[in-house]
């Protein structure tokens, strides 16, 4: 019982809310599976997994970029996988990758404080900035704006010029 709110079954199965009110509410088949999915995916959400929408038993946990734990939760099972292993396409892990594409590769991050490159960030605005030493905020645009690696979609290094065109 959470908040004075009874929820128990009747005789026909269904899941019945009572609440101080003494109002009762009987939940239909597809209203307590629509329940069931809603709250399974939060609770996936909160704990950073992905759940294989052909088999929902199958979990997944991120472990980098390129790398996650299936789980299989009717056992506890649970195997490492790489992007670069070989798996079928169709099935739970070739699911999960084609969810979770290759990102590309963000040079910004690399910047050297005193770097000028041109970022793409927020609305898509593009503009100068100057790599800072701040690590809270690394990036300083020409108007005096603080950005965070998190907010840069795109950048280009402007100076010195990048030997690898980057």
């Amino acid at each position: 019982m959470t908040s004075n709110i009874s929820i128990d079954r009747n005789a026909a199965g269904r899941i019945r809310i009572l609440t101080p009110q003494k109002a009762l509410t009987v939940l239909t088949a597809k209203e307590e599976a629509a329940l069931r999915d809603y709250f399974q995916a939060e609770r996936d959400a909160e704990l950073g997994r992905w759940r294989d929408p052909v088999n929902p038993d199958f979990a997944f946990y991120p472990l980098g970029r390129d790398k996650m734990r299936l789980v299989f939760e009717r056992t506890g099972y649970s195997e490492i996988w790489r992007r670069e292993y070989s798996y079928p396409e169709d099935g739970p892990v070739g699911r999960y990758f084609a969810a979770h594409p290759k990102e590309e590769p963000k040079p910004w991050l690399d910047a050297e404080p005193g770097e000028l490159w041109e970022i793409t960030y927020q609305d898509e605005s593009k503009m100068p900035a100057l790599r800072a030493v701040d690590d809270d905020w690394p990036w300083r645009t020409g108007n005096g704006e603080l950005v965070s690696d998190d907010e840069i979609t795109a950048a280009t290094r402007i100076y010195p010029p990048a030997k690898d065109g980057n």
